[in-house]
């Protein structure tokens, strides 16, 4: 009896998908297309700040004489910002070697 009801239930996911009943992955493809252009928002976002702080950072350094104090905390600001662009890559999925993405 249990064969029944499983031919039963897969002869009912046939019908519906002939009739052109949305399955439940096709349902939520719009959730994630929402979903991936949110990231690729946030994504964008985050690196054009990082582009901002990495271009100041090095606008600094520039400007800055050899060996002045504050060179260094120049050079730590504009390294963490690679550092951070480099973990956006890794978490978005963009391996390209372009700064900061």
């Amino acid at each position: 009896m249990p064969h029944a009801i499983v031919t039963v239930s897969s002869e009912r996911r046939t019908a519906a998908r002939k009739r052109g009943s949305p399955s439940s992955s096709e349902a939520a493809r719009p959730k994630q297309m929402v979903q991936s252009q949110e990231i690729r928002r946030i994504t964008h976002d985050f690196n054009n700040l990082l582009t901002l702080v990495m271009g100041h950072g090095e606008t600094v350094l520039l400007s800055l004489p050899d060996g002045h104090p504050l060179q260094a905390n120049a050079q730590e600001i504009v390294r963490a910002a690679a550092d951070a662009a480099r973990l956006l890559r890794t978490f978005s999925g963009i391996n390209s070697p372009a700064r900061p993405l």
